[in-house]
């Protein structure tokens, strides 16, 4: 069932306070109170492919991330390609004060926009 936390938690834009997007005051806001309420896992849905991330806090408690890894697959569903995909390193998913991003293993990485992502 998708909450108002879970709508606007999709509706913030991939930017930065210098490049167009949602205002960094409100996705701090609408941050805080998504990691509030998904304290432990969250589970998300991304082009047919279903996860499940794992929070991660920091020591202070003032962060949170959710990371999971990606299996070639899934990676491949998500991007719609293999590019930047290492065949020595596992590919990642990781969202952080609500921005999406998938990593390929090395340093390439790509975002995911939050309409796309559906919490389930």
């Amino acid at each position: 069932m998708t909450t108002s936390i879970d709508r606007a938690f999709q509706a913030l834009v991939n930017g930065t306070p210098t490049v167009a997007g949602t205002n960094n005051d409100i996705r701090s806001i609408v941050w805080e109170q998504f990691r509030a309420k998904y304290s432990t896992t969250l589970t998300i849905q991304i082009n047919s492919v279903k996860l499940i991330l794992k929070a991660n806090h920091s020591l202070s408690g003032k962060s949170t991330s959710y990371h999971c890894n990606l299996t070639p697959e899934q990676y491949v569903l998500i991007n719609g390609s293999d590019f930047g995909l290492s065949k020595k390193k596992t590919p990642y998913l990781n969202i952080c004060i609500g921005i999406c991003e998938v990593h390929g293993g090395g340093n390439y990485y790509t975002k995911v926009a939050n309409n796309n992502i559906y919490i389930i």
